[in-house]
This record gives C-alpha cells, structure tokens and sequence, in this order.
C-alpha cells in the first residue's frame, strides 16, 4: 500500500488493477447513452441535494491515455466503503460511520447500511460552489487526524455531465438512471505521467429509524 491516490478517495481505493471503463458501468447500471455536457451547473438546483445527504462512494476510476482501471474492486477496500459515509455540511465536508446491514426491502441491486446519525466526523476537506466555473469544488486542506492518508493541496469537481440526483427516495427507487454525482479529479504520477480519476458518489436515503432510537437510521442506496 506504498502508492496512495492522493485525495479523499485514498482511504477507499488503492492500487487495484482490474480494468474497466466508467462507460461500461454507466451502462450496466444506469442504461446512459451519450452525455451532453451542461456549460454550467444551477446552484440552486444542486445543492439542496447534496447538502446534508450522506454519500455512499460506489466507483472510482483511474485512467491514463485510453487505459482505464477500477480502484473499487479490491475486496479490501469493501470495508471502507461500508463504513465511511460522505457528507457535505456548510462547507465542510464530514463523515457518518455506520456498517452494512441485510437488504430486506428493496430490490436485490440496492444495498443497506446503519449509520451512526447522531454527530459527523471531520476531515481536511472542504468545498464550495464555483461561481464562474458553475460547479461544486473539493479542496484538501492539512491533515486530518481521522483520514490522515489524504494529503493536502488537491482540488475536484463535480464533472458538469455527471449529475443525476432525485428529489426523494421514491423517486430515486423509480428512477432509470440511479442518482448519483461525479468528481473528476486530475493528478501528475511520476511513473504514469498525467493521471485523471473519476469518483461516483450516490446519496442514501432514510428509510427506517426505531422510535425513540437517538443515534442509529437505517438508509438505502439505489
């Protein structure tokens, strides 16, 4: 683990080398067909479905020329994945914990998690909406003492063609295309040269919390 993709998506996947396109998992899981990219994106559409959402990381590629690789297939780093979930509050970036738990009531390509809904953890990273670009920014700032494999001084954005977020969870079960964001996020490796990885994040939704329950809701990712 010596190589360590150098942004939030270190702590989840690293060093995997089982390739496969991102159009190739656009279409087995969401049937896209060409992408028309937007000149930019609507703040004020956006954003109310990002903020305060947990996010569930579920793909991320890197690619370099043609060649495209999946980081997400190491079983390893399963874990990771099932225990980390993204959020982004008031420009910062935080985290739930929570673990997988058994998909009863959903159709079998869903998956089910607990979180610990009760307070969010820090990391070093922080976004905001880039006026003149028209899209949301990431930047790692220091260390943090939670993820410290991420370092600092890296930016992504949200890829303006790579937006799809539903309004609601039912919206989200009937839906085509499952929502979901993408980062891109460019990079210069000293082996590889110029390095581009693309991360998929998707939004869960609460679907169960036990009454009087203070700290544990189960949610749903489609």
């Amino acid at each position: 683990m010596k190589t360590l993709i150098p942004f939030v998506w270190t702590l989840l996947f690293v060093l995997v080398y089982n390739s496969c396109s991102d159009k190739e998992v656009d279409l087995q899981e969401t049937g896209d067909g060409e992408e028309v990219p937007a000149t930019k994106l609507n703040k004020d559409d956006v954003m109310p479905l990002i903020e305060g959402y947990p996010f569930y990381v579920s793909h991320a590629f890197r690619h370099v020329g043609k060649d495209s690789v999946e980081l997400t297939a190491d079983p390893i780093y399963e874990a990771y994945r099932g225990n980390v979930f993204l959020t982004f509050v008031s420009g910062s970036v935080m985290f739930y914990g929570g673990s997988s738990i058994a998909n009863t009531e959903f159709q079998p390509s869903a998956k089910t998690f607990s979180l610990n809904t009760r307070f969010t953890l820090p990391t070093n990273l922080k976004y905001h909406w880039d006026d003149l670009d028209g899209t949301l920014v990431v930047e790692s700032s220091g260390i943090s003492s939670y993820l410290p494999v991420i370092t600092s001084d890296k930016i992504a954005r949200v890829d303006k063609a790579g937006v799809w977020l539903n309004k609601s969870m039912e919206e989200a079960k009937a839906a085509p295309v499952p929502g979901r964001i993408r980062f891109i996020y460019k990079d210069s490796d000293p082996k590889l040269g110029e390095v581009t990885y693309k991360v998929y994040l998707k939004p869960l939704w609460q679907y169960y919390k036990e009454p009087g329950q203070q700290v544990f809701a189960n949610f749903v990712v489609f």
